[in-house]
């Protein structure tokens, strides 16, 4: 077996969503890492602050990162992997998905 990555039940990713909503609600802070250093060796457009600015570029941030958490249900989760910086700890990131759609304005003349 694969032990990069593991599905967790249900039920436990519904407590996690659910202690990060309450934590959300209750002053809980997003920080974004606007600066990565393996964004440094990648083309802008696929960097992580150019993807959250196209997708909020009116907005703070943090503020509009803290709303999509809130809107995360256990349909987005796809599965959680070893965060491979820390090696020597067993420490692991949830991977959800949400879908975005482009609003696009046409104008005519």
């Amino acid at each position: 077996m694969d032990e990069s990555y593991r599905i967790e039940t249900e039920i436990n990713v519904k407590d996690f969503l659910d202690k990060l909503h309450y934590s959300l609600d209750n002053g809980g802070k997003v920080v974004f890492q606007k600066y990565r250093k393996v964004d440094s060796l990648r083309d802008e457009k696929y960097t992580n602050e150019y993807t959250v600015n196209a997708l909020f570029p009116f907005e703070n941030l943090e503020i509009a990162l803290s709303k999509e958490l809130k809107t995360l249900t256990t349909e987005n989760y796809i599965k959680t992997v070893k965060d491979i910086r820390f090696l020597e700890k067993y420490i692991t990131m949830k991977m959800f998905i949400l879908s975005f759609a482009w609003n696009c304005l046409m104008a005519t003349a």
